[in-house]
């Protein structure tokens, strides 16, 4: 018996019977806010193992990596580079989720589409939770000959508190 084969079909059919019935949008929004809930457990045990005094990282590649190990038997994810700019950092990655292979398979899925809603919500969400820096989960193509899809994830930082924290930290050196 391969159960992963039922999984699969399972899981197909039940996106497609909910989405004629909720409608894409709703069901897109459903699966991502599943997304969101699973991503908040994994952000608080990674926040309680690695954060002795609470709080976020500061450090967004020491967030990634942590973030990366913990989801390791979930998601396959490789980071293949990171680009450091004034108003964001943006890492982009080779990441391979749990429903890649089903939406390859079905011709009714689509990469990018309703499952591809959990993954974006599951990065988004543990990543802004870790380093409390809006993040953008950005599917940039898909080689279903590699198995893989590639990703920028695009951390937004707010430059008006960039500039409210510099000018604390400068009247605090000043007195």
């Amino acid at each position: 018996m391969d159960e992963n084969l039922a999984i699969n079909s399972f899981l197909g059919s039940l996106i497609n019977e909910l989405q004629s019935t909720l409608g894409k949008s709703t069901l897109n929004a459903l699966i991502y806010r599943i997304g969101q809930k699973s991503a908040e457990i994994i952000a608080k045990r990674i926040l309680e193992k690695h954060k002795q005094n609470g709080g976020n990282f500061e450090n967004i590649s020491a967030a990634f990596h942590l973030f990366q190990s913990m989801v390791s038997q979930i998601f396959e994810v490789e980071q293949l580079n990171q680009n450091n700019e004034e108003d964001r950092t943006v890492i982009k990655i080779k990441n391979r989720c749990p429903f890649h292979k089903l939406i390859a398979e079905r011709e009714d899925l689509e990469y990018g589409g309703t499952l591809c809603q959990f993954s974006k919500a599951y990065f988004e969400q543990t990543l802004k939770k870790l380093t409390n820096i809006k993040v953008e989960y950005k599917l940039n193509g898909v080689k279903p000959i590699e198995d893989y899809c590639y990703v920028d994830l695009v951390f937004l930082k707010d430059l008006k508190e960039m500039e409210a924290k510099l000018k604390e930290t400068n009247s605090q050196s000043i007195n």
